[in-house]
């Protein structure tokens, strides 16, 4: 890549981060607003249902993100504009059908008991935010759409953007007195930020020219659906696996020290908006390089240094100022999360580093290789939750989910170096 190949890269990437970076603002808004509002025990049961939730979102994806992303990606590279808006309109309409069933599923474990014998209080909060896990997925699907059509900057904001500033400012408003009210109060939000998505997405097709409806038949949603499937287990399956360690901990721990780890995680959880942004901008060059000739290695190599080149900086002043940052959320997590925060930082950072790798792979069709490594790391997260948790608690949770991200991205490159 010459040097104004370089330049480009670097000026895309900053308005990409800067979205996501709104994002991120967002969410931490919510997250000192839940801080402040809400005792340790509160917040605990309110983070531990709202994990569930996202989870519920992520795998009703089934693969359906990864699909749509690579199908608008080469639609664009065949120049064949026109197709772009009936594939994203049956993405949505797949997302919708099975987000309702996951949601329906999960619900019913939770009324069966099962869900309360597992989260204990959180599981009342879940059942009442059980349901923005549909409007939640279908903002996740949108989102991937607008990426696939090289619209990274909408893409960051309707990731999340408008989800959480939403919720901050009816946190703000309402003042919810517990995670009952919270969740209600999510719940408004999450429609919210599904809307903003939609109309998003309406706008970045408009410019394509007039899509071809009447190409439109039930053997492509069915279509889509199978190229979906073959990836769906990747991304649960890796979202469990960054998941594992807090629902381990609040099991083998308690609420209080979940709550703990829970707020760190949300604000270290901001040193990703770097290496998201990056695997944005890399995601539609991925799938185009899956129909063109010529190793394709190199541009996955190039994308983990640009990730981990620009995040390293923001993850060493986000641990240096851990203490100062959590006293500002409470008191009580300055002297509770300070060395959770730090670990969390350098998992974090070692994640941003090689997340792309995972991205490579779902554009290049790598399924089983994407889903036995994700599988592999969810048994290092269970087996090391269960080891490290009833010693080392929150600061052994973190220290899990640091192992978790390293070996799942040293085995990526591994299986796929010679590519």
């Amino acid at each position: 890549m010459d040097l104004s190949g370089r330049l480009r890269r670097l000026y895309k990437l900053g308005l990409v981060a800067g979205s996501r970076g709104g994002a991120a603002l967002a969410e931490l808004a919510f997250t000192i607003l839940v801080a402040r509002q809400l005792d340790l025990m509160e917040a605990g049961h309110f983070f531990v249902a709202l994990t569930v939730v996202l989870l519920a979102a992520q795998a009703s994806r089934a693969g359906i993100d990864f699909a749509v992303t690579r199908i608008l990606a080469q639609h664009l590279a065949r120049s064949e504009p026109h197709r772009c808006a009936p594939d994203a309109a049956l993405a949505l309409v797949a997302a919708t059908i099975v987000s309702s069933l996951v949601c329906a599923l999960l619900y019913l474990a939770v009324v069966s008991g099962l869900g309360q014998a597992l989260l204990g209080g959180a599981g009342d909060v879940l059942l009442l935010l059980l349901w923005a896990s549909v409007p939640v997925a279908i903002t996740y699907v949108t989102a991937e759409a607008l990426k696939g059509l090289d619209r990274q900057i909408l893409s960051q904001v309707a990731t999340g953007t408008v989800t959480y500033l939403v919720a901050a400012v009816l946190v703000w408003i309402a003042q919810p007195a517990d995670a009952v009210a919270l969740a209600g109060l999510f719940g408004m939000a999450s429609l919210g930020g599904m809307l903003v998505g939609l109309v998003l997405l309406a706008l970045a097709l408009r410019p394509l020219g007039r899509p071809h409806w009447g190409e439109v038949a039930l053997e492509q949603l069915w279509s889509l659906l199978r190229q979906g499937l073959v990836l769906s287990p990747y991304r649960p399956l890796t979202l469990a696996a960054n998941w594992m360690p807090i629902l381990l901990l609040n099991t083998l721990s308690g609420a209080a020290a979940a709550g703990v780890y829970a707020v760190a995680n949300r604000l270290a959880v901001a040193i990703s908006l770097i290496g998201i942004a990056v695997e944005a901008i890399y995601a539609p060059r991925f799938a185009r390089a899956a129909v063109t000739p010529g190793p394709a290695m190199p541009l996955a190599r190039e994308a983990c240094l640009f990730a981990g080149a620009a995040t390293l900086p923001f993850g060493a002043a986000l641990a240096l100022l851990s203490g100062w940052l959590l006293g500002i959320l409470n008191p009580d997590y300055a002297a509770q999360a300070g060395l959770v925060l730090v670990l969390l930082c350098l998992a974090y950072s070692v994640n941003a580093f090689l997340a792309p790798l995972g991205t490579f792979g779902a554009m290049m069709g790598r399924a089983r290789l994407l889903n036995l490594t994700a599988l592999a790391a969810l048994a290092i997260a269970a087996v090391g939750g269960y080891a490290l948790i009833p010693v080392w608690g929150a600061e052994g949770c973190a220290l899990v989910l640091l192992v978790v991200f390293a070996v799942r991205g040293a085995m990526l490159y591994r299986f796929q170096r010679g590519s």
